[in-house]
């Protein structure tokens, strides 16, 4: 059975995953095939928990970190 409005939940913490905060639910549109997120911050900690309740099948192609290194004095 095919879905056709599969919505992902991702909830993001800055502390390594000890605390998360609120979930943000997207929804692909109509006869769209993949779901984004933007504009997440930085931060060292980050971790992102991704989830969904949508019977559909999934595909994780790809993820984007772009690392920058501060040198110390």
């Amino acid at each position: 059975e095919k879905t056709s409005n599969p919505s992902l939940t991702m909830r993001q913490s800055n502390d390594g995953g000890v605390t998360f905060g609120a979930d943000h639910t997207i929804t692909a549109p109509a006869g769209k095939s993949r779901a984004i997120w933007r504009q997440l911050g930085s931060g060292r900690d980050k971790v992102f928990e991704i989830s969904s309740q949508t019977a559909c099948l999934q595909a994780w192609a790809a993820a984007y970190v772009d690392v920058t290194t501060a040198s110390s004095l």
